[in-house]
């Protein structure tokens, strides 16, 4: 569990039933960095909470404000005995081409793999005489003429432009990356600055308790188009140790089964115009025909001998991605796009979304990662899908009082009610869940679900 809070000064209690009253729970409280419109950055906190929740159970958090200083009472604290973890996550450095560098190791599979995550930006395409296009289209076949009256990029098409068919990076990497430590959590924040004013923020979190998951936490600020030019932002995971995926990855259809894909190579529609196109490297067509819907996560697995290696990236929303394309080993998943003109397949306008002010909407997106063996460890994609997409309900009372009620005489009913979701739910797998319908007194309908396929249970 997470709360935004105000300040550092605060910790948290849970109610306990078998005491009577609240009780303190460990947390974290770590500081959060964020852009505003105007190019200033504010800070909140958030904390995170360690407890655990029973299906269909309501759980009393209390939030309080210390009266003594945190750091002062962190310095009375007498150091804990280091616990060897199972999960690690080093910072490794940033690299030439803006990645920032992580090492993550796993002892129980004897694992260790080298990622790097960025930010970059596709060039969108832009005809500005769609008329011309149409009108005499046919006469500049052969010709440069004709890519440049390539339909533009709009609402429903993803188009590159053709000169510029790679991303680019998005603003500047600070290579000053704040590094935050809890008792439960590491936080890592990357600031992305530049002075044409794309900004955004990229926070990744790591802890023993996520179970190996990295939780990727991306902030992007206004998309500048002062250059009257539209851009579609990406977010890249690169990986490194001779991680070799030979153009296949999943991806998954409406969040149920996973569908493998293969890099096509669409050169061929393009042979008559090589001679305008960028020399080694792919083609614009071949950049917007591999992406494909991904509703809840893209998958990569190295294919190097003895190797068994699997990442998984989960989104929240859907989003379009592909993997291995741009560059090799990279997954790469479009956070946003501003689009300013119209690919005439649907609206007459393009995708420019903006606020009161006029500026650009901000968006803010998480992302979880999982890298494993596929033959010493399980993957915990679907478990961490219903919990994206089943998430706590919050309700607040900043007011809140506790009445005493009389104790009830007969706790056979109450009994029945807990012990229900425990045991509907023991037996049940990480991978699938289950909703409760009431039709009537005494008549619930139970409706259960299996999300798992062959390509989650291979080591199950």
């Amino acid at each position: 569990m997470r709360i935004l809070l105000p300040s550092s000064n605060f910790r948290a209690q849970v109610w306990s039933n078998q005491i009577g009253s609240f009780v303190e729970i460990e947390s974290d409280v770590i500081e959060q960095k964020h852009w505003q419109k105007n190019g200033q950055q504010f800070v909140d906190y958030e904390m995170f909470l360690k407890t655990f929740i029973e299906p269909d159970e309501v759980l009393l958090v209390k939030v309080v404000r210390n009266l003594t200083d945190d750091r002062a009472a962190e310095e009375k604290e007498e150091p804990k005995e280091a616990v060897e973890r199972v999960h690690n996550l080093q910072i490794q450095g940033v690299s030439e081409k803006g990645e920032v560098l992580f090492q993550y190791s796993n002892k129980e599979q004897n694992l260790t793999q080298t990622f790097g995550v960025n930010l970059k930006k596709y060039i969108a395409h832009q005809v500005l005489d769609m008329d011309h296009v149409f009108r005499d289209a046919d006469m500049y076949q052969g010709t440069e003429v004709k890519l440049q009256l390539e339909r533009s990029e709009g609402g429903l098409l993803f188009m590159p432009d053709y000169k510029t068919p790679l991303p680019q990076q998005f603003s500047e990497v600070n290579q000053d990356v704040i590094y935050q430590k809890g008792n439960m959590l590491e936080q890592w924040t990357i600031i992305y600055d530049k002075s044409n004013e794309e900004r955004a923020m990229l926070k990744v979190l790591f802890s023993e308790h996520f179970k190996g998951l990295i939780e990727f936490d991306v902030e992007l600020n206004t998309i500048p188009i002062s250059d009257d030019q539209g851009k579609d932002i990406t977010v890249n995971w690169k990986m490194f140790n001779g991680f070799n995926p030979k153009g296949q990855f999943w991806t998954d259809s409406n969040a149920l089964e996973m569908q493998p894909r293969q890099i096509t190579n669409y050169s061929q529609i393009l042979q008559d115009y090589t001679q305008f196109l960028p020399k080694d490297q792919p083609t614009y067509k071949n950049m917007s025909r591999n992406f494909y819907p991904v509703d809840s996560a893209i998958a990569m697995r190295d294919f190097q001998d003895n190797s068994s290696i699997q990442v998984t990236i989960l989104n929240d929303r859907p989003q379009g991605g592909s993997a291995d394309l741009s560059s090799p080993s990279t997954i790469e998943l479009m956070q946003h796009r501003r689009v300013l003109m119209t690919d005439e397949y649907g609206a007459s306008t393009g995708v420019n979304e903006t606020d009161r002010d006029g500026k650009g909407v901000r968006v803010r997106a998480k992302y979880f990662m999982q890298i494993f063996d596929t033959k010493k460890g399980r993957s915990l994609q679907r478990e961490q899908q219903l919990n994206i997409q089943q998430p706590p309900l919050y309700f607040f009372a900043f007011d809140y009082k506790r009445t005493p009620k009389p104790k009830v005489s007969n706790k056979k009913d109450q009994q029945l009610s807990t012990t229900f979701a425990k045991e509907l739910g023991a037996g049940l797998h990480a991978n699938s869940t289950y909703r409760l319908f009431p039709l009537g007194r005494n008549e619930v309908l139970v409706r259960f679900e299996n999300l798992a396929d062959a390509f989650d249970i291979v080591n199950e």
